[in-house]
């Protein structure tokens, strides 16, 4: 739905013993992974975003999920599977629980208006989760100044 600053995790790859045609290297999928959002060296860590490098999940020869690059010593972001509830955001969880009891409305209590009330509770609750998470996460742009330096000097 969203990626979630909290099961957000950066982790040095692991080197896999496996070649592929296309791909300089073929690093281990991280084992809690849900999504790799990228794949980058040290040197462009700051920047990944921004030019991220070319990465695809594939299967490895011994029936393992590998992450297939060009990039040497890998490092990889990627969405966590969460169980803690301690490590998500009150508003998160508050939108979960009203998604969980949307799900649950029909078939326990054959309600489709609390079902149709959970379910907008849980999207209006999604949106300030992710307003939150945003804030939690904001990035400052960061505008090139070497016209600004040669202009104003």
């Amino acid at each position: 739905m969203f990626p979630w600053s909290f099961a957000q995790r950066d982790v040095k790859l692991a080197v896999l013993d496996t070649e592929l045609p296309g791909s300089r290297y073929v690093y281990a999928y991280p084992a809690e992974c849900f999504l790799v959002s990228y794949v980058y060296d040290e040197e462009h860590a700051k920047c990944m975003e921004e030019r991220p490098q070319d990465f695809r999940v594939v299967a490895a020869s011994d029936g393992r999920r590998g992450i297939a690059t060009d990039v040497s010593e890998a490092w990889a972001r990627y969405t966590a599977d969460i169980k803690d509830p301690a490590m998500m955001s009150d508003e998160f969880i508050d939108a979960f629980y009203h998604l969980l009891a949307s799900a649950m409305a029909m078939p326990l209590v054959d309600s489709a208006s609390m079902m149709q009330t959970n379910y907008q509770l849980a999207q209006a609750a999604v949106q300030a989760a992710k307003w939150e998470n945003m804030v939690e996460s904001a990035k400052r742009t960061r505008y090139p100044h070497g016209y600004s330096d040669a202009r104003f000097r």
